[in-house]
């Protein structure tokens, strides 16, 4: 057996105006996603979820993400901290990223 390993986790707030979206998309026989908006306080903004045609899981994580960022865009928020599980779409995510994490040149999000 395995010694277990105790994970502390907790909410590490934002600046302010900010929000942080927790994503996750999945596919096996059926693929669906879905995520939750929260803002700077760690107050839950809005909540979605949603099944897809079939896919692979990494159009489900960008699909996810893609939700997501309308929805935040939407509602107002200019400046959103993306919180993802999927390493390929981050490295996608990074290539558009040209002078810091997390300044993407895309509409939806904004850097510091």
């Amino acid at each position: 057996m395995v010694p277990s390993q105790v994970i502390l986790v907790g909410w590490k707030p934002l600046p302010l105006r900010w929000w942080k979206l927790n994503s996750d998309g999945a596919a096996k026989m059926v693929a669906g996603c879905g995520g939750v908006p929260r803002d700077h306080d760690g107050r839950w903004v809005a909540g979605y979820a949603c099944k897809l045609r079939t896919c692979d899981v990494f159009m489900a994580e960008l699909w996810v993400v893609v939700q997501g960022l309308e929805l935040a865009w939407h509602r107002g928020c200019r400046h959103l901290e993306v919180e993802l599980d999927s390493r390929d779409l981050y490295s996608l995510m990074c290539k558009f990223a040209p002078t810091e994490l997390g300044s993407f040149d895309y509409p939806y999000i904004s850097g510091g």
